[in-house]
């Protein structure tokens, strides 16, 4: 894009191709993905949610409960299907929970 082309866009897709410059291609795939966390998992364990990080393939959850801990240990292969229906790809490889 140059500079007198900036008008023709909007400013999401201004953001989009920041983004995907300066980020690498899948940021934006793995941030659809760590915001769709609430949305897939339901407000009591997003309550309990202290930290949520995308990195390397792999979704790092951090949770202040050990039985929400195990419970989602027993249901991550579900949770990674439902989090890659976000994403325009599959990028979710795995969740560690901590």
């Amino acid at each position: 894009m140059s500079l007198k082309d900036y008008n023709q866009y909007t400013v999401g897709d201004l953001i989009n191709d920041f983004c995907r410059r300066s980020r690498g291609p899948l940021f934006v795939e793995e941030m659809k993905i760590v915001q769709a966390w609430p949305d897939v998992v339901g407000s009591y364990i997003a309550s309990h949610t202290l930290d949520v990080v995308m990195r390397g393939g792999g979704l790092y959850v951090r949770l202040d409960s050990d039985s929400l801990r195990f419970e989602l240990f027993n249901k991550r292969t579900r949770l990674v299907n439902e989090l890659n229906r976000y994403a325009s790809s599959p990028i979710l490889k795995y969740i560690i929970f901590k």
